[in-house]
Order: C-alpha cells, then sequence, then structure tokens
C-alpha cells in the first residue's frame, strides 16, 4: 500500500489577518507521531517511511503508524466578515509563505491539510501489511485490487463476483479516516456548491444551522464516496 493509496484524515489552521497587512506567519501543519503495536512498545524512529519500506512486518504487528512530518495543503481560504470567501492556495510558495495583501477589514483563513490516518491492516496474511486503504478513493480501491489481477492471472474467474471486507479497520485508532484527495469536487458534485465556501461551518465554527447543514452534508458525500468507490 503506497502513501497515496493509504487511509487519510483532515486537519485544519486557522491564522487572522487585517485589512492593509501580511501574514507573516508560515501556512503550515505538522503532523504529531504516532508509534503504537500489538503486545509490544514500537520505536518510531526505528521505522523507515514509509512503512510498507520496513522489514518482516508481520513480527512487528503495528496497529496504527504516523511519522512527524509537514503535511501537503489542500487548500487556504480567506473569509472577510461577510461575503464570498476568497481562495488564496495559489498563492501560497513551496515554503508556506503566503503572498497576499489582505483586503481592508478583517479576514479569517483556514488552512485544510491531507493527513495520514496511519491506521494498520490487523491480523494481516503475508503480504497485506501496512497502511489501511483510501475507503473513498476509487482508484486506490483499483489499485489495491489489481494485486488479484496477478495472482489469478490465467484462471478461471468467471464466478468471482465480489471481494469480501470483514471489517473496516480505522474505527479503534486515534483519530478519524475522514478525508481524501478528491473530497472537494466529490462534494461539489453532489451537493451542488463549495465546500471551501463553508470551512467554518465544517468544523463547527459558523452558526449553528449552517453547521448541522454542512457537516450532514459532507457526513452524507463521505458516506456515497465509501459506497461507490469501496463498498
Amino acid at each position: 500500500m503506497t502513501p497515496a493509496d493509504a487511509c487519510k484524515y483532515v486537519a485544519y489552521q486557522t491564522y487572522v489577518v487585517q485589512g492593509g497587512q501580511q501574514l507573516t506567519e508560515k501556512i503550515s501543519f505538522t503532523q504529531k507521531p504516532i508509534a503504537t503495536a500489538v503486545g509490544h512498545r514500537v520505536d518510531l524512529r526505528q521505522l523507515r517511511d514509509p512503512v510498507a519500506a520496513n522489514a518482516n512486518l508481520q513480527a512487528l504487528a503495528l496497529e496504527q503508524v504516523r511519522y512527524e512530518k509537514p503535511l501537503p495543503l489542500q487548500a487556504l481560504m480567506a473569509y472577510p466578515a461577510t461575503g464570498a470567501a476568497s481562495d488564496l492556495t495559489s498563492q501560497v510558495d513551496a515554503t508556506g509563505q503566503l503572498s497576499w495583501p489582505a483586503p481592508a477589514g478583517t479576514w479569517t483563513l483556514y488552512a485544510i491539510f491531507q493527513g495520514w490516518h496511519g491506521k494498520q491492516v490487523e491480523r494481516a496474511g503475508p503480504g497485506g501489511e501496512g497502511d489501511g486503504v483510501d475507503h473513498f478513493s476509487k482508484a486506490a480501491t483499483e489499485h489495491y485490487l489489481r494485486r488479484f489481477d496477478q495472482a489469478f492471472k490465467g484462471r478461471e474467474v468467471k464466478g468471482i463476483r465480489a471481494f469480501f471486507n470483514d471489517s473496516c479497520e480505522v474505527d479503534d485508532a486515534q483519530g478519524e479516516a475522514n478525508w481524501t484527495p478528491l473530497l472537494f469536487s466529490g462534494f461539489r458534485r453532489r451537493r451542488g456548491y463549495d465546500l471551501r465556501q463553508h470551512l467554518p461551518a465544517l468544523f463547527a465554527k459558523a452558526e449553528a444551522d449552517e453547521n448541522q447543514r454542512v457537516r450532514t452534508d459532507y457526513r452524507e458525500t463521505i458516506a456515497e464516496l465509501r459506497l461507490e468507490n469501496y463498498t
């Protein structure tokens, strides 16, 4: 399982900028380290990144692994006191520096980052160890199932109509696997509006009614993505 196909979570950071000022703080979020295993302690410093690069994963019996590292920025939106938000994502350079003189007023910036959830497959068979899959991504599911194309190559497979999954192993770890790289586009296609315009509501920082409506739409979208792309 590559990091691109592994289960993910969303992290966010907020900043406040006054009109006429530039944000001097870097737009960044560093993931906190996690390393747990079954029946023994594990030293994260002894693990190679990514998890798949480590030998003898069966013996390590890892439960969850997150490496301490900066997370990639997915979106940066600036919200005025009233009116539509502005997309500033393209104005952040590779070092995290934002080049944007704030217009008049007080602006609240929401930065969205993609984190790696780190939940490992439990009681995996040989070759199946490592990160859990991104359950909301069609590409990740297809990449995972390609292993079976090779395993069944040259054999009669007409009787195989589905795959069986006895558990979705992201519910007994720290944090939630609640993100996929195409979430914003998938949300807009299904719900008919841009979630990036409502990030305060997504994180329950807007008015109660808006919070409820946006978070319900988000949960419905996540459920549909899992149903369509994994289940």
